[in-house]
């Protein structure tokens, strides 16, 4: 197993990808999955130890961003009157496999579409989603990667669509980050949304390699809706050692998934 590391320094931040190889790698489907893109944060520089922002797989140019010297604050509230996502919802964030070996998430979104990350599909040949506890062949309908957005068409037998949401996530709102990391069983995971920066939403809920593609989820009303979709997670640097946050993930929100969509499919979600 190999393992690049590319690092470019901007004052006291460094942005930082790993290249992985793709079943070999412990770390799981980061394998299949992440391509760095542009990134931004909000953070408190430490001294000695800095904030990276981590995501891997193959070669991507990573691109510079702007940090503002402001932290973090998570103010943990009461539980709306949603638990944790249900059934029908967990159903509806399926598993992606590719023909270069990689395994990643995705969501439906309508009949016979799933959305996933770019950079689980871009240049991976064959693409696969398992439905009803068997894989069917996809085709990718469109990609963009600045908002790292694929949409692949399949057989999504009778799966429900995940509702997107159309209005803002408020400060400190609960909200789930569904997937399939490591290659592994569906995990769903619970945090807070952080902010909103540069068209990414930043998160307290904790993922793994391989939840790329896969679904952030809110309650509203009573109903859970689909906030964004999983691109990427952070990480400090220590020295040399990359140590991976367990408290920050990074979504695409529902608005560029709604623009996406409706440009390449003519659906309005």
């Amino acid at each position: 197993m190999s393992i690049v590391v590319r690092e470019m320094n901007f004052g006291s931040v460094s942005v930082v990808t790993k290249v992985h190889g793709k079943r070999n790698v412990p770390a799981g489907v980061l394998v299949s999955a992440v391509k760095p893109n542009r990134v931004s944060a909000i953070v408190r520089f430490v001294p000695i130890v800095s904030l990276s922002l981590l995501f891997g797989c193959t070669s991507f140019q990573p691109i510079a961003i702007e940090t503002q010297h402001a932290s973090y604050v998570l103010h943990y509230e009461e539980p709306t009157s949603c638990q944790t996502p249900n059934s029908i919802v967990l159903s509806s964030v399926v598993r992606v496999a590719t023909g270069d070996g990689g395994d990643a998430s995705g969501v439906v979104v309508s009949d016979g579409r799933v959305l996933t990350a770019a950079h689980v599909v871009v240049d991976a040949g064959m693409t696969l989603v398992r439905v009803n506890e068997e894989y069917r062949k996809a085709s990718v309908m469109a990609i963009d990667q600045s908002s790292d957005l694929a949409l692949l068409a399949v057989d999504t037998g009778y799966l429900t669509p995940v509702q997107l949401s159309h209005d803002d996530l408020n400060s400190y709102e609960e909200v789930w980050a569904i997937g399939f990391p490591l290659a592994l069983d569906q995990v769903t995971t619970h945090g807070f949304f952080r902010n909103e920066s540069q068209g990414r939403i930043f998160t307290s809920a904790p993922i793994n390699a391989g939840a790329s593609g896969g679904g952030l989820i809110r309650c509203l009303n009573g109903s859970f809706e689909l906030a964004g979709l999983i691109r990427g997670y952070g990480a400090y640097r220590v020295g040399n050692e990359l140590i991976p946050m367990r408290d920050l993930s990074i979504h695409t929100p529902a608005e560029q998934i709604l623009s996406f969509v409706l440009a390449h499919d003519g659906t309005r979600l």
